[in-house]
């Protein structure tokens, strides 16, 4: 019995911590832009680009395309972006980028506008490395 309840909680340690990081699923969401690396440290996620410059559109890309999208056609898991608060999108160096300031509630509200207008209002919550 001791057994069975210590392996009742280990398995709900192993899926708390599955979902708490959210970094391999960005990584999967970023698959189209290749990124070097997806980390997670505390409340931001970095992903870092094999670019020499992280342009406006090069970010805007990555996080309407990639990031929110995953969110907008429902193919995120619950736990995707749980606790995140800052997204930031560097260059190969990590001395240059922009970082989104916000998680999911950004991508939920980004999917509620139109499309012309996603740059736009994502360059409102968004700030330079």
């Amino acid at each position: 019995m001791k057994s069975l309840k210590s392996g009742i909680i280990a398995g709900l340690l192993v899926s708390g911590l599955a979902t708490a990081d959210s970094s391999s699923e960005v990584g999967i969401a970023l698959s189209a832009w290749a990124p070097d690396s997806v980390s997670e440290q505390g409340a931001r996620t970095t992903v870092v680009l094999d670019e020499g410059t992280v342009t406006t559109q090069i970010y805007t890309q990555a996080i309407s395309n990639g990031v929110c999208a995953r969110v907008w056609l429902k193919q995120a898991s619950s736990g995707y972006l749980a606790g995140i608060t800052e997204i930031a999108v560097v260059n190969k160096s990590q001395r240059q980028g922009f970082i989104m300031e916000g998680g999911k509630e950004i991508c939920d509200d980004l999917g509620l506008i139109p499309s012309s207008k996603i740059p736009e209002a994502l360059a409102a919550k968004t700030r330079s490395l």
